[in-house]
């Protein structure tokens, strides 16, 4: 009389067990699994920034007395916005004013839309004359920083500025678990 509820309730249990050990996102060949997943743990950004931006500020084509906009960076991996990308955008805005240029931060959805696999300049009426392009990717233990400067009235690419950085040693950041050796049980 019991014995179907209960083989019932043993299978639903045993299934419900055997999910919850399955891993329905793995990791694929190539993925970012370096420390937290992020370009800002793995190297210094604001020095890359830094040396990537001189390149920018020294190009004598870019007027330093016309509006320049600069964009999010943009995560190709992913095709999204994420946090180190408005990271990276604020330490390449801060280096920029520094050499005198007109900078305006901008909203990338405003300016641009992805697509599949490539990114699409929206809003071809603007008093900005310049704009500055950063994307990034992650792929063989290697970061790609890739920073463009492109005239809006001719869409040319007038400065191009890429480092590649390698990441060594990656880090999973696991603690040693402490297991007691002996376990005493207190009944009260």
């Amino acid at each position: 009389m019991f014995k179907k509820p209960v083989f019932f309730f043993i299978y639903f249990a045993f299934f419900f067990a055997l999910y919850g050990c399955v891993n329905l996102n793995p990791y694929r060949v190539g993925d970012n699994i370096d420390d937290k997943n992020s370009i800002s743990y793995a190297v210094n950004l604001p020095c890359v920034i830094n040396d990537m931006s001189k390149q920018i500020c020294n190009d004598s084509r870019l007027d330093k007395k016309c509006k320049i906009g600069l964009s999010d960076f943009l995560n190709t991996n992913d095709m999204h916005i994420d946090k180190d990308g408005l990271y990276m955008k604020n330490l390449l805005y801060d280096d920029l004013s520094r050499c005198s240029l007109n900078v305006e931060k901008t909203d990338f959805k405003e300016w641009f839309e992805v697509k599949k696999n490539d990114v699409e300049f929206l809003n071809r009426k603007t008093d900005t004359r310049y704009f500055i392009v950063g994307t990034y990717f992650y792929c063989d233990k290697q970061y790609r920083i890739i920073i463009r400067a492109v005239d809006t009235k001719t869409d040319k690419v007038l400065t191009l500025s890429q480092k590649n950085i390698s990441v060594k040693e990656i880090n999973f950041d696991l603690n040693r678990l402490d297991i007691p050796r002996e376990i005493k049980l207190i009944i009260p």
